[in-house]
């Protein structure tokens, strides 16, 4: 993948530990993200095709179970994605995150999937 190791423990430090399992997508597995709705026009803004995703609605699936701050992502739109078959997937649970500057933390613990760059890979697809 061409990651740094920086990178990989950003990533890995997003799950809980001990909840983080590796799959290969099969031919019925979806994906569901949150964006900014003005992601043509924001800067750095949460992309429809972007990494995170989660497979269903659970009473978890909120700013605080996703542990997303909205500086990361304004939950402003909704995209369902087909994940191309023989992607590899990190699943596993969201752990909790510090809003950066306070004392505040976004607790976690909703399911979530991470496909490493699918922008550049073309493993999302429309339904």
């Amino acid at each position: 993948m061409g990651l740094n190791p920086k990178k990989i423990d950003e990533i890995l430090d997003s799950f809980a530990p001990q909840t983080l399992q590796v799959e290969i997508a099969g031919s019925k597995d979806y994906g569901i993200r949150f964006f900014d709705i003005d992601y043509k026009t924001r800067i750095n803004p949460a992309s429809p095709n972007g990494q995170y995703l989660f497979e269903t609605f659970t009473s978890n699936i909120n700013r605080g179970g996703l542990a997303l701050p909205p500086s990361w992502n304004q939950m402003t739109g909704i995209k369902q994605w087909q994940i191309e078959p023989g992607t590899i997937m990190l699943k596993g649970i969201a752990d909790s995150q510090q809003l950066q500057g306070t004392q505040y933390i976004y607790p976690g613990g909703a399911e979530q999937i991470f496909i490493y760059q699918p922008w550049n890979y073309k493993t999302l697809l429309e339904p």
